[in-house]
């Protein structure tokens, strides 16, 4: 083998190369680099997105929901008003949604119960003034068991519910 020697300008490309070479994998390295922390961002971005949009759904729904217990409630506290009118009093009737009370007091927890607060008291009204109905004993139980069930329900509930439940 002969020992020849490289001429000083060939070393010097193939440094210059090997430094060009070095700089070029630093540069891709970065652009990875760049590239993974954005995937990283748009990822995190979707995921955040997704989170909001079953808050809201789930808001929603929590919206519907109220909205049809106080419907409920309302139409507890109508019918049961109706049903006892003087002029076309109908017990039977009267009884009958005063047992739809419990489908909704199921519903109803110290947590959520501000959101029903005006219609709770009418209907609490109603149910004490039917508690002293003289024409059906029955009418005045139903009342008295519904009232206490309730107290029940929400005794151990904050001052904010027994405020605005004064029994």
């Amino acid at each position: 083998m002969s020992n020849k020697k490289l001429p000083i300008t060939e070393t010097i490309d193939d440094v210059m190369k090997l430094k060009q070479k070095l700089q070029d994998e630093k540069l891709a390295q970065k652009l990875e680099e760049k590239e993974r922390e954005k995937e990283r961002r748009k990822r995190e971005k979707m995921e955040r997105k997704r989170l909001e949009r079953l808050q809201q759904a789930k808001n929603r729904n929590q919206e519907d929901t109220n909205r049809m217990i106080n419907e409920m409630l309302t139409t507890i506290d109508s019918n049961i008003k109706l049903s006892l009118s003087k002029t076309n009093a109908n017990i039977d009737k009267c009884l009958e949604t005063m047992d739809s009370i419990d489908d909704v007091k199921m519903k109803i927890t110290s947590k959520n119960v501000t959101n029903f607060g005006d219609n709770l008291k009418e209907l609490i009204s109603t149910l004490k003034k039917c508690r002293k109905y003289k024409q059906e004993e029955r009418v005045r139980q139903k009342a008295d068991h519904f009232l206490n069930k309730m107290k029940e329900l929400f005794s151990s509930s904050e001052s904010q519910v027994s405020i605005l439940l004064k029994f």
